[in-house]
């Protein structure tokens, strides 16, 4: 089963920006998250093409299993 962290920011512009983050660790907390994202934007480690990040709007871990079939 593969994670991915699905963060949705705004930026200077208003638009929304979406980073996703694989491989995340099954203790990830809400916390760590908290501080992930207060990091990305005062340390401006991430810009789009309308500005700087300046707003979480949300954060998900999205879980997703994979069954093979045999044909």
């Amino acid at each position: 089963m593969s994670k991915i962290l699905k963060i949705k920011f705004s930026n200077e512009a208003g638009k929304n920006v979406s980073i996703n983050i694989p491989n995340i660790n099954d203790g990830v907390t809400s916390d760590q998250i908290k501080t992930l994202t207060s990091d990305i934007i005062s340390k401006g480690v991430f810009t789009s093409q309308n500005g700087a990040l300046k707003k979480v709007i949300s954060a998900n871990l999205v879980e997703t299993k994979t069954t093979n079939f045999l044909l």
